[in-house]
């Protein structure tokens, strides 16, 4: 149903001077990517209406639960996440949406492959964020780079246990938050955020960058990459970035050799 919408839609979009390229008519690159989110996201909610009312009218259940069991099967046959990580990772299928990218993440925690992580709190639609990890750590383990940024004038212990409250936000890939955050009514500020986690990169927009992260960079001990938008990668500018697919060929590495 929400397929055959597609080709007898029209979008209007009512856009001010920034969004719209100046001297074009023409919608910016960086909201485009949003734009069509937004647009499947309102496709499938009246998909989901449509079919709720024709239902309701022709007496059947809302839900045909035999149909859903055999689109689930369906899904991890033709998308399936086969990785030698050694342990059985519970997710079956590549995450397609963030519910799965935050089931795998607590997968990987619950095995000690994210060492030293607690969820404090899922932050739920009524919140801003989408979650709160609590992180113990020691400065030792914190990339040169990373620790001299917060050392000042005085030289840390080194071996002295640690922890911070990481606010997290979770996407299918990286580009996803950078286009949120592109938007003027977004409530996210990325000097906020402390980490992303995602699946995979994506295509970042206009103006950001994800760059991978050596062992001088890196604070959270498992972050793969960092998110910068602009050409300052100070705490203001960027976040770390976990990029599961990366982090599950790493343990994939390590698991076989």
């Amino acid at each position: 149903m929400t397929r055959a919408l597609w080709g007898n839609i029209v979008a209007v979009i009512d856009a001010d001077s920034n969004v719209v390229e100046p001297g074009r008519n023409k919608i910016s690159d960086k909201y485009l990517g949003y734009i069509q989110e937004e647009l499947r996201t309102a496709v499938k909610k009246l998909d989901k209406l449509v079919t709720q009312v024709r239902d309701a009218e022709e007496g059947k259940d809302t839900i045909d639960a035999d149909e859903a069991k055999k689109d689930a099967q369906a899904m991890t046959r033709n998308s399936p996440l086969e990785f030698s990580v050694g342990f059985p990772l519970a997710l079956k299928k590549t995450p397609s949406d963030e519910a799965e990218v935050i089931a795998l993440f607590v997968d990987l925690l619950s095995h000690g492959a994210i060492p030293r992580t607690e969820i404090l709190r899922l932050g739920g639609s009524a919140k801003t964020y989408d979650q709160y990890l609590r992180y113990r750590f020691s400065w030792g383990d914190v990339g040169s780079r990373q620790r001299k940024r917060a050392e000042g004038r005085r030289k840390p212990d080194l071996k002295k246990p640690q922890e911070k409250v990481l606010i997290s936000e979770f996407k299918v890939d990286a580009s996803r938050l950078a286009r949120e955050l592109d938007t003027p009514a977004s409530r996210k500020q990325l000097g906020q955020i402390d980490l992303l986690v995602c699946w995979s990169e994506g295509p970042v927009p206009r103006g950001w960058r994800l760059t991978p992260l050596d062992n001088d960079e890196r604070f959270f001990s498992t972050a793969t990459h960092r998110l910068v938008k602009g050409e300052k990668s100070d705490e203001q500018n960027s976040c770390e970035c976990l990029v599961l697919e990366e982090f599950l060929k790493q343990l994939e590495e390590k698991a076989s050799s």
